[in-house]
């Protein structure tokens, strides 16, 4: 798949993608100990071409600062990573609250598993002639071909091991989500709190 460019809207993402990606390496990527996990999430930040089929015509190859989020949430450039990061920080303030009732956490997955849930919305979504977000995947996340069932096909394909996968795929909630009906509302608001941020 090669890289198609995106110049100028990829260079908007200065103002938000970038700073955001440089916040997630900094804050967050340092609390992920196990080498291999690190090293994952690292190549998926910067993964160019994806090891398993797709079943939709992916539109574009967009750098992680660069990605739009989005079409429910941080549907412009830069979305992305600024999608990734508030939900790290969910994540430390909900972990700080769970380890001050004396709850063990395992930071390292917790934040590995968010830095790698949404990565492949690289290749998933882009802008039409009007600006409009469109997206090549199907209309319900985890019904049937998207950017997560997808990012789970490749974590398995990689032969990433069962703690890691599990954790990716409650990212978007295994309680969350339904084959019936689709993503549940309150999936939609616990994976969103920081929309009006955007």
């Amino acid at each position: 798949m090669a890289r198609l460019a995106v110049e100028p809207l990829e260079a908007l993402a200065r103002y938000q993608g970038e700073p955001a990606l440089a916040a997630m390496r900094r804050e967050f990527l340092p609390a992920v100990t196990d080498p291999v996990w690190r090293g994952l999430v690292e190549e998926f930040l910067t993964l160019d071409e994806p090891l398993t089929p797709y079943a939709h015509q992916c539109r574009r190859v967009w750098s992680f600062a660069a990605s739009p989020g989005s079409g429910a949430h941080h549907a412009h450039i830069g979305g992305l990573a600024l999608h990734v990061l508030q939900d790290l920080r969910n994540a430390r303030a909900l972990a700080e609250a769970h380890e001050a009732r004396g709850l063990a956490l395992d930071r390292g997955l917790l934040f590995a598993a968010i830095m790698l849930h949404d990565c492949l919305k690289r290749f998933v979504y882009d802008f039409d002639d009007d600006y409009a977000l469109v997206k090549a995947e199907d209309p319900f996340i985890a019904r049937h071909e998207d950017h997560h069932s997808w990012m789970l096909r490749e974590l398995v394909a990689r032969g990433v091991d069962r703690t890691l996968v599990l954790a990716v795929a409650a990212m978007h909630g295994l309680d969350d989500v339904s084959l019936a009906s689709g993503v549940r509302p309150l999936a939609v608001v616990n994976h969103y709190l920081e929309i009006g941020l955007t």
